[in-house]
């Protein structure tokens, strides 16, 4: 990907997003390319307000000409919800504490 698609996906992604928690829109500051495999970019966005980091994953795409490069990001919903309480975080502390490490044991329906 070169450095003018990259900044295009960039403005973007900070035009598009916003943070889960507070709400407060994305700097490109804010913005820290982790890697890319495989015409797959990982970036991470912190929020300058409550610091909360956000993963965001996207393709990109060769055109049928190698030299024409095309991207999309798509745009996620964040769903409303109500914040941890107390005891689900109590409960899962005590739900972890007695984890042996057997995902199939855990797990089992």
């Amino acid at each position: 990907m070169d450095r003018n698609n990259l900044l295009n996906i960039l403005k973007t992604l900070t035009e598009m997003m916003h943070c889960p928690t507070c709400g407060e829109t994305y700097t490109i500051e804010e913005v820290q390319y982790i890697s890319q495999v495989e015409g797959y970019c990982l970036l991470q966005v912190s929020c300058k307000k409550c610091h909360i980091p956000v993963w965001v994953n996207f393709f990109v795409e060769n055109g049928q000409n190698k030299s024409e490069k095309r991207f999309s990001v798509q745009k996620l919903e964040q769903e409303k919800s109500e914040p941890i309480s107390v005891n689900e975080v109590i409960d899962f502390h005590q739900q972890i504490s007695s984890f042996d490490g057997n995902f199939k044991k855990t797990f089992k329906a």
